[in-house]
């Protein structure tokens, strides 16, 4: 799971130089559908892999801009804590990079069914 988690976030970290926002889901996708042994681990190691790139990457700009963007979007929201948006940055990535290296998993599962 760790193994699979550095992989999606060493990969996501390459396509989103290129590519737009949602690259990590289909790096997420392709790395449970190669490599992860349970769905419950795929969903886990897309979860930390992507969670944790989009909260570095959120934090990395909170810090260059000293909180200005952040404290910004955090009036938008109503949160109360303008750091907020980098916890919500990182849960939302998470999201993303944990649904589709689980849709990842059960696809290669549902191909595993029909070729047997």
């Amino acid at each position: 799971m760790i193994l699979a988690a550095l992989l999606i976030l060493i990969f996501s970290f390459i396509a989103e130089i290129l590519l737009p926002w949602w690259s990590i889901a289909m790096v997420a996708f392709a790395i449970g559908f190669g490599k992860s042994p349970t769905g419950w681990k795929s969903f886990w190691a897309g979860f930390l892999g992507a969670g944790f790139l989009w909260w570095l990457a959120s934090g990395y700009i909170h810090f260059r801009t000293d909180g200005i963007l952040t404290s910004k979007v955090g009036e938008m929201l109503t949160l109360p804590l303008p750091s907020l948006v980098v916890l919500i940055t990182g849960l939302i990535g998470g999201l993303v990079g944990g649904l589709a290296a689980g849709a990842g998993f059960h696809l290669r599962e549902i191909f595993k069914k029909a070729l047997t």
